[in-house]
Order: structure tokens, then sequence, then C-alpha cells
């Protein structure tokens, strides 16, 4: 058995594949614009589908021709060879024709070059060189992806592939986890093929090829050149002049991403945790060291790790699209945003805590710097301490002599400025007491050892000087107080009116030093009453501010801050009075100086409790008026954007829904905007209750109203949202309902007006509109989706109507909630359903709730659901236009085809009845079978057609029927006919073949009578007789032979012609008339020849035995005259020899009858030409 397969049933069977393959690629495009082909000559004729197809792959919009007739499909061809020709694509010899016309080999070329152009050029493998060809390149990128792979080479893309595991392979590499190799080295091609297109396919690789296609020794190359660069286009690559990770690397790529992330993440958490510690050290050593050791770590280790988190995600944006293709499965917590949400908390945690140690290091530094302060007091106490106890040795010593004391006084101002110093060193460790310092104790032990120190020195004085004198500076204080308390009251009383009058009028300020002077008898009682005015000004004021209120809005808040401004500034004011008073201490004479110097201190205290009061309230209403105007400023945004949300008409008369989505979309990008600003509001609120601030009832209800218009404006964007959906689609329905119904009536117009024909109209433009009523069939078939769908949309298309004020409303209009909506008259929750009672204003109906209650509300937070009359009217009539177009459709196709069917019936029945016993000799049976089966095929045809048609009567029907019967009688009389004539044909071919049977030997009896006369006697060549009698003998036997074929011919001749005579009118009887009169001319012809021929024979065979004769007679007296070579010189021997020539003479002459006979013989032959000369003339 031959196993080579004929180069034309190669090609078929490649153009098969090709087509095939083509076809689903073409397809795998059009799906995306809802299109779809079956035969790639057919679909692609109109170019319609090649226009998408290009449109697809280019993303241009291109434009194309609508009607149906062959100009119009010709000009969309020339449409997207024009557009191919303009992206630079290479089209050889295709022409719009050849594709209009269906052309194979130029529609398989041109889809290959749109193919090559738009998917195999765009091959990019990394490292090649810029020259190859785009086909090397995908050769190049298959032989990397399986490189490795034991027993695999890919050398082309033919039979490298057909036996599956190059494809598996290639799947392997991108998918090891789906295909097991060593399975595909055991499993047989066409499963290796199976399993390859199966798990490509679930990959996203549409199926272009079948295994029994690839399956072969060579499979087509365009077809795998195809798949496999739609493989390549499926499956994740590097891109051109990009990054990119190729599958050999996915494995370490992912390890090390996998890897770097855990580390990171676990570092990243450990000092989260750490961050989170907010338990510093006391020793500001070791506070300046942990705050030193935290601003390392925030310039210097965050930036590193924030660079090695950057490449964290880039190294995973780099393995995202090997994630998404499958190929790895992301582990919970192990993505980017859970390393950027550990990160944030980190960020957070390290801001929290730079929040808490900068002033935690701050606060120690103030410390610190109090607690040196009170060591240096310390030193500066003990200091003057020593000098006091050398001046009381030196008095006692004086006094001990019998003289008087002369350091009294000296003493005394010393014990006095340890006082002071001591009782500053308490204040200051109160401070350090209250704030917890970490040395306190230490210090507090020094300042009580300096104390009990001052305490025992003092006691020295007074039993050394004398009894009750260093009492007197505390009894003159007394005194003092008692003698002022009445002016105090005064003063106070005073200061207390004129700080409760702050509010309507300016802070009075206190009396001045000089006034109360120049009102006092001597000038330290002045100064003391200065002490006493300054000091009942700061009760007053504390008390003021402790009583004051703090507004409940922006203005009052305002108008609080402006007026505390006031009081401030007198705070601050006081300072240069306080100074004034601390500048006269000195000044005052002994006896009141204890008093001034312990009301000064109480002033000085109450002082800083007031400033520190006023600053603190000052900072509280601050950022209270700060965080009022900042939620005032958001709320009055709010409220326009809720007024303007309200009062949108969202009734059927706007129709402007793209202006509306674009604003609505600005809403979302300010709001989205606006959350950062909310957040950071409602933290400021929080962290303000949290700090206690003592206008929270004021803070909580600016959060609460934020909150409750936040939320509001977030419910109204819910009821936008919705609004938008529902409008959207209300007018896209009815947009498309409008256009349905005027493609529909253009186009019943389209079909009436073209596809109307009757039995005059021509077939081939019958067939033609057949075909494009074909396509206008698959388009309302695809058009039915749309009607369909628009029957589907006007069941849930709601209601506009009612949302127009002049819109009367039904019995019962129910409405339903969009969203919540709560306020004290009325609770509506989002989806129940209520009644709508009045819409005779636009933005807010009176709605009865399903708990009876009536109240106004908002329109826009409600819907008028389905169904929508309107809709659902519009879109019965849409369908049943569209049955009437369908119907009208399937009337005028029935009608075509009826009558097309009738021209092929009308062209068999002509055909079949035009048939004569000539036409019937030279047909084959089966093509006379196939004639009447196409008959009756056509008969049924007709008949089904006619069934519907409305172009043919029963009458005709009937008449046609019978036509077809005829038709087949026809033939049986013309097969009866036949086969008599069958019978007389076979007679006929006997006789022929007896005639050529003798034909046949009358042509060897030719062939051998003209060798025999082109043959040269024998007697002349080799001067023999013999020959010629042989010649002779071969002659008259062959001439015995002609006499026999004769007689079997005239034999053959009679039964012939009584056959002639009696079938005279049979079709092949000239031909054996014709040839019977060839025969009989050709032997009477060969017999005239032959006797010739044996005539001549035989007067040559005389004429060669005379010519013999004389010859001999002729050599025998040259013999004798040749014998006499030398004549004689005497006269008796030349006279013998005269004699002798005599008697020679005279025998000759004796034989002269034999010459004379060879002369007649000679002229006989002479006369009458050689016969092979006959022959050859």
């Amino acid at each position: 058995m031959s196993l080579i397969v004929p180069r034309g049933d190669v090609q078929d069977e490649r153009d098969r594949v090709q087509k095939k393959t083509f076809t689903k690629w073409v397809n795998k495009h059009l799906i995306k614009v809802r299109k779809h082909i079956t035969d790639l000559y057919e679909d692609l004729r109109d170019g319609h589908n090649l226009i998408s197809l290009l449109e697809v792959l280019s993303g241009v919009t291109l434009p194309r021709e609508k009607g149906r007739m062959r100009f119009h499909r010709l000009q969309n061809v020339q449409i997207a060879l024009d557009f191919l020709k303009q992206r630079q694509v290479k089209l050889v010899n295709i022409r719009n024709d050849d594709i209009t016309d269906g052309n194979p080999k130029l529609t398989l070329g041109l889809i290959w070059t749109i193919i090559l152009h738009f998917q195999i050029s765009e091959i990019y493998v990394s490292g090649e060189s810029g020259d190859l060809t785009a086909k090397e390149k995908l050769l190049l990128w298959t032989q990397k992806a399986t490189e490795g792979y034991p027993g695999i080479r890919c050398v082309n893309f033919s039979s490298s592939w057909n036996d599956g595991r190059m494809f598996n392979a290639l799947l392997h590499r991108y998918r090891p986890d789906l295909i097991d190799m060593e399975l595909v080295a055991r499993q047989s091609n066409r499963d290796n093929l199976e399993q390859a297109f199966e798990i490509a396919e679930s990959l996203g690789v549409t199926r272009l090829l079948d295994a029994e296609d690839v399956d072969v020794p060579s499979p087509d190359e365009k077809s795998v050149i195809t798949y496999v660069s739609s493989i390549y286009d499926a499956f994740p690559k590097i891109p051109e002049g990009g990054e990119g990770i190729m599958a050999q690397e996915v494995d370490q790529r992912w390890a090390e991403y996998q890897s770097r992330f855990s580390s990171l993440l676990q570092w990243t958490r450990q000092h989260t945790a750490l961050m989170a510690n907010k338990n510093f050290p006391q020793n500001p050593v070791e506070l300046k060291a942990l705050y030193n050791e935290y601003v390392h770590f925030k310039e210097t280790e965050i930036p590193a790790k924030e660079t090695e988190k950057g490449q964290i995600e880039h190294l995973y944006k780099l393995m995202e699209v090997w994630i998404e293709f499958g190929r790895l499965k992301l582990p919970q917590g192990l993505h980017p945003n859970d390393l950027e949400e550990q990160w944030g908390k980190l960020i957070l945690e390290m801001l929290e805590r730079e929040k808490a140690l900068r002033p935690a290091v701050e606060r120690l530094e103030l410390l610190l710097q109090m607690a040196n302060k009170i060591q240096n007091t310390a030193v500066d106490c003990e200091e003057k301490l020593t000098l006091a106890k050398n001046t009381l040795q030196s008095d006692m010593s004086q006094l001990e002599r019998g003289e008087q004391a002369r350091c009294e006084q000296e003493l005394g101002a010393y014990l006095q400025d340890c006082e002071a110093l001591v009782r500053q060193m308490q204040l200051d460790l109160q401070i350090l007491r209250d704030e917890k310092y970490y040395q306190v104790e230490q210090l507090a032990f020094r300042v009580t050892r300096l104390q009990e120190e001052l305490v025992s020195l003092r006691l020295q004085c007074s039993s050394v000087y004398r009894k009750g004198h260093f009492l007197s500076g505390g009894m003159m204080g007394e005194q003092t107080q008692r003698l002022s308390s009445g002016s105090l009251a005064t003063l106070g009383a005073q200061t207390l009116l004129g700080a409760a009058g702050v509010m309507a009028n300016l802070l009075r300020r206190p009396i001045s030093r000089s006034e109360l002077v120049a009102m006092s008898s001597s000038e330290d009682e002045g100064s003391l009453r200065f002490i006493y005015e300054l000091l009942g000004w700061v009760e007053a004021t504390q008390e003021l501010l402790e009583r004051a209120e703090w507004g409940t809005d922006l203005p009052s808040v305002d108008q609080h801050l402006q007026d505390h401004h006031t009081i401030h500034t007198a705070v601050e004011d006081l300072l240069h009075s306080l100074k004034e008073a601390r500048s006269h201490e000195p000044s005052v004479s002994s006896n009141f100086r204890s008093n001034y110097s312990e009301t000064l201190a109480k002033l000085e205290n109450q002082y800083c409790k007031l400033l520190e009061h006023s600053s603190w309230r000052l900072r509280c209403l601050e950022s209270l008026r700060a965080f009022v105007s900042d939620c005032t400023e958001e709320l009055i945004w709010l409220n326009q954007k809720e007024e303007e949300e309200l009062a949108f008409d969202w009734s059927e008369n706007n129709t402007n829904m793209a202006a509306k989505r674009e604003q609505y979309a600005e809403l979302r990008a300010e709001l989205e905007e606006k959350q950062e600003v909310m957040h950071s509001l409602q933290e400021t609120a929080d962290q303000l209750c949290r700090e206690n601030h003592p206008a929270k009832q004021t803070v909580e209800a600016y959060r609460a109203a934020l909150q409750t218009q936040w939320q509001w404006v977030g419910q109204l964007c819910v009821c936008v949202e919705q609004h938008l959906k529902d409008n959207t689609a209300y007018f896209q329905f009815m947009s498309d309902a409008r256009e349905c119904e005027t493609y529909l009536r253009q186009l019943q117009d389209t079909i009436k007006r073209q596809y109307t024909c009757d039995q005059n109209s021509r077939l081939g433009k019958l067939e033609d509109l057949l075909q494009d009523s074909m396509e206008e069939k698959e388009q309302l078939i695809k058009y039915r989706s749309s009607v369909a769908s628009l029957v589907g949309r006007a069941k849930t298309v709601v209601q506009l109507r009612p949302r127009s004020a002049d819109c009367v409303l039904g019995t019962t209009t129910l409405i339903r909630g969009i969203c919540d909506y709560k306020q004290i008259e009325i609770t509506v929750s989002k989806g129940e359903e209520c009644v709508l009672e009045d819409n005779s204003q636009r933005t807010k109906w009176k709605i009865i709730s399903p708990t009876g209650n009536e109240a106004m509300v908002p329109s826009v937070c409600f819907t008028v659901p389905p169904p929508n009359q309107e809709a659902i009217d519009t879109a019965s009539r849409t369908e049943q236009l569209y049955q009437n177009v369908m119907s009208l459709w399937h009337q005028l196709h029935m009608n075509m085809k009826s009558v097309v069917s009738w021209h092929y019936l009308q062209k068999d029945i002509s055909n079949i009845s035009s048939w004569t016993l000539d036409t019937m000799c030279f047909q084959s049976s089966s093509d006379r079978q196939q004639a009447l089966v196409h008959l009756d095929a056509h008969l049924v045809d007709f008949l089904a057609d006619s069934r519907e048609s409305a172009l043919f009567t029963e009458a005709e029907k009937c008449e046609l029927e019978e036509g077809a019967q005829n038709c087949h009688k026809h033939c049986q009389a013309l097969l009866i006919s036949m086969e008599t004539v069958e019978k007389d044909e076979s007679v006929l071919r006997s006789y022929l073949s007896e005639l050529q049977s003798i034909k046949s030997h009358l042509q060897e009896a030719e062939q051998k009578l003209m060798i025999g006369m082109q043959t040269p006697p024998p007697s002349v060549l080799s001067g023999e007789g013999a020959g010629a009698a042989v010649h002779i003998a071969e002659q008259e036997k062959l001439q015995q032979h002609l006499k026999n074929l004769q007689s079997d011919l005239g034999d053959v001749s009679r039964r012939c012609v009584s056959f002639l005579e009696e079938k005279p009118s049979s079709s092949s009887v000239p031909v054996l008339r014709s040839e019977l009169n060839l025969a009989v001319e050709k032997i009477e012809r060969l017999n005239s020849l032959s006797s010739v021929y044996l005539h001549k024979l035989k007067t040559v065979d005389v004429l060669m035995r005379s010519l013999q004769a004389a010859e001999s007679q002729v050599k025998k007296y040259e013999g004798r005259l040749s014998e006499e070579d030398i004549v004689p010189a005497d006269t008796t021997a030349i006279q013998a020899l005269r004699e002798q020539i005599r008697k020679w003479h005279s025998e000759l002459k004796e034989q002269d009858h034999i010459f004379q006979s060879l002369s007649s013989e000679v002229q006989r032959s002479t006369r009458s030409r050689y016969p092979a000369q006959s022959a050859a003339c």
C-alpha cells in the first residue's frame, strides 16, 4: 500500500484546518462585540464582520456601508483593506472582490495577514536581537520556555507539536501544578493534545485547534503559530522595555518575596509593640538617650525599611500577574496591603510615641532645671545660714565680753532671706512632687534639713537676744493684717465688681500703688494696701474665670474668646504691678516686712495660678473656636449639598442624567476629600472629650450634629445613586424603545421594498436576495434579544410621572423608601412602602407611613416603584411590531424561496423533457438518476416552500406536479427505447468487431506487402536466383491469405448489408457502413496491388534469368579473347587468329536469340513501373 498522499489532498486538508482555526480566532475577538461567524468564507463577504474584527483589534471605529447590495459589500471590504494599508500591512494580490466572492485562498491569506500584524508581530522576547521576524521571535520564546525538558525540542511549528508533549511542556512551565510531565511521557499523542487544549482553555486560551488536526505527521504551521501566539498573549510575559519575571524565575522570586515580606512584617510588628510602650524612664539621662534612639530610628532605620518596603511592593507588582494567572496562591496576610496596614500602625504608634516622648523630654528638662534651681537655691541658703551662724557667734562673743550686740539687725536680714529661699524651694519642691520627679525625695531631704537648721538658728537667736524681739516681726505682721483687713475687704469687693462687669465693660484695672500710697498714712501702709489690692483683683478674676461660660455656637464662642483676650491681657499686664510690689519690698520697714513678704508670696502664688488658668482657658477657647469654626464650615457645606440634592428635579422633565452623573461624581470626590476632614474633626472631638475639655457639651453637640448631617448626606448619596440608576434606566429604556421602533419600521419598509418578487424575477437575483434575507433574519434573530430585553426591562422601569407636581395621582400611589428617614413625627426605613398622599410640592411629599403617620418628607428619599404602565405598553407595542416585521419577512422569504424552487423545478422539467435517445445514450446512469433525484427533490422543495407562499395557486402546483410526472414517463419511454437500441448496438458492435479483426489482418498483410515491395530483388543484391524464388513463393502465400480474407469479408458484408437494410435508423449505422466500405476498399486495393506485385516479381525473375544467360555467353567469349594477350607478328598466326575470331563471331550470332529475348524482356519491364514505386505514388 502506498503511503504517498497526493499533494492536492494535503493542501485541501491544510486549508480545512486553517479555516477552522481562523474561524475560531475571529470569533474569539468578535465575541467582544457580540458577533459570531460560522463560515469564514461566507460571513466575511459583506465586510461588516471584517470591519468589526479590525475595530476590536485596533480600537479604532471605522465607517461602513449599511446597504445589502454587492457594491455595498465591495465598499465595506475595501474600507477594511484600506485601513490595513494605512497600518503598513502588506496585502499581496488581495482585492475586495476576492473577499466578496468568498475566494478561499485569499480569504485565508487575509486573515493570516491580520493575525501576523495584530497578534504575532507584538511578540517580545527578552535578550533577542531586533532583526528577528515575528515567527522567529515566537519560536525563540517557545524554545526558552521549554528549555530543560528532556526529549523536547522545538525546531518548527509543525512536526514538533504533533505528539502534544511540546504543548504540555509549555503549559507546565507556566502552571506546573496542572500537568504531570511523567504522565505526559506515557500518554498517547491524542490524550496529550486533549489534555493540553483543555488546560489551556481553562487558563483563558481559546481552543483554536482540535487534537485530530494536530495528531498528523505535519500539522498546519499557520494554525499552530496562531494557537501558540494565543498562548503567548494569554500567559504572563515581560513587557517590552519593562520589568518582569520569567516563568523559570517565578518560584525563586516568590520565595524571595515571602522571605522579605515575613521578615519586614515581623520587624514592623516588633517595633510597633516597642513604639506602643509609653512607659518612659524618669531619669533624664535615660530619657534623653531614649529620645535620641527614637530620632535615630526615625531618621535612619525607617527610611531604609521604607525603601525595602517599596522594593517588596515592586516585587509584588511583578508577581501579581502570576498570582492573577493562578500560578501562585497568595496566602492570607501576605498581601502588600497587610504590610502597609501594619506599617501604618507603626507610623501611628511612632507619632503617638513622639507626641508623648517629646513633651516628656521637655517636661523632664524643665523639671531638671527646677531641680537645679532648688540645688542652687539650697547652696545660697546654706551660705546665708553660715553667715548668720558666724554673725550670731560674733554677737555671742560680744555679749560674753559684756558688750552690746551690734549685728542683730543684720542677722534678722539673713534669717528672712533664708526663710524666703526655703519658701521658694518648698514651692518648687511641691511642683516637683506633683510632677513625680525621680529625685524629689533627695531634694526634699535637703530642703527639710535647711528648714530645720533655720528653725534651730532662730531659736538660738531668741535665746541670745532680747526675749520676744525676734517675734516682733510676726506680731507686727499680725497687727498689720488686722489693721488692713477692713481695707482689704473693701478693695476685694471693688475688684470683684470690676471683674463681674467685664462682659459688659472693659475690665477695671487695679488701683496703682501711687494712688494707694497717697490714700494711706504711710508709704508702708500704702505698699501693703497695694499688695492686698492686687491679691483681691487676682482672686476676683480667678473666681470670674471659674464661673465664665464657653458658648454654644460660633458667635458666642467668638465673643467669649474676644472677652477673654481682654482679661488675659489684663492678667499679663498685672505682672508689671507684681514686679513693682516686689521691687518695693526692701523699702518696707521691718514692722511690716514680714506680713508684706508673706502676702506678696501668696499674691505671687495666686497670680501664677490665675495666669495658668487664664492661659488654659485661652487655649481651650482657641481650640474650641477652631473646632466649632471647622465644624460650622463643614455643616454649611453639608447643608448646601443637602439643599442641592433636595432641590434636584428627578422627574421625567429632566433628562440630562449625564450632567447629574458628572455632578454626583464631583460630589463623591468632594466627599472623599471631606472624609479625611470629617475623620480629623471626629478625632479632634474625641481628643477634646478625652482631655475633658470644659466645653465638652458644645463639642459633643457639634460632633453629633456633624455626624448626623454627614450620615444624612450619605443617605442622600444613596438616594442619588438609586435615582441615577433608576432614571438612567428609565430614559435609556425610552430611548432604546424609540430607536427599536424606528429601526423596526424602517426595516419593515426595507423588507417590503427589497424582497417583493414574482415568477418573472431572475433566479440569480432571487438567490442573492434569498441570501441577503437570511442575513436579515440573523439580524432579526439577534435583535430579538433586544426586544426581549425591552420587554423584560419594562417590568423594572420606575415611574417618573408622579414626581411632577402637575401629575394627578391615582387612588393609591405606592412609594418605596430608598434610605432611612427618622424624624419626630415619622420614621421610614429603607425598603418600606408608603402611600403618596400629596405631590403638589416637587421637593417635599406628603406621605402616609405603614404605621399610619402623616408627614412632609423630602421626595428624594422615595422612588415610585414599578410597574410603569407606559413602559409596559411601549414594550408591548415594540414586541408586536417585531412580530409583524418577522411575519412580513417570513412571508416574503417564503415567496422568494418558492419562486427559486419553481425556477429550479422548471429548469429540471425543461431539461428532462428535452432528452432524446441520443442524449440518453451519452448519459451515465448515475447522471440520469441524479437528474431525476434533483427533479423530485426540487418538486418536494417547491411543494413545501409554496405551501406558505402567496404566489402560486393550487392549479399551478398541480400542473407542475403533472409536469414532473411526465418527465418520469418520458425518461421511462426513452429507457425502453434505449434497451432495443442497445440490442442493435450489441449486434452492430459484433459486426464492427469482426470488421476490426479483418482490418487488423489486412493491416498486417499490407505491412508485409509494403515491406516486400520496398525491399530490392535478391538477385540484384546477391547475384543468386534462389532468393527471388523464395520471395515469389512468399508473395503467392500472401496472395492466398488475401483471398481468404476477402472471402471472410464477403460473408460479414452480406450480414452487414442485411442488418443495414433492417435497421436503417440506428445511430451506429453510418459507422458500420463506413467501416464496411473502408474494409472492402482496402481489401480490393491490396488484392490488386498484390497481383501486380506478384506479376512483376515473376517478370523480373525471367529477366534476371535471360540476363544471366547473356552474361554467361559474354563472359565465355571475353575469356577466349583475353587468352590472346599478344597479337602475333607473322601473317599466318594473324590469319589463324582472324579465322578463330570469325568462328567465335558465328557462334555468337547463333546465340543472338538470347540477347533478343533479353531486350524484349527489358522493354516489357520498362513499360511497366516497379510496384513499389506505384505503391509509393
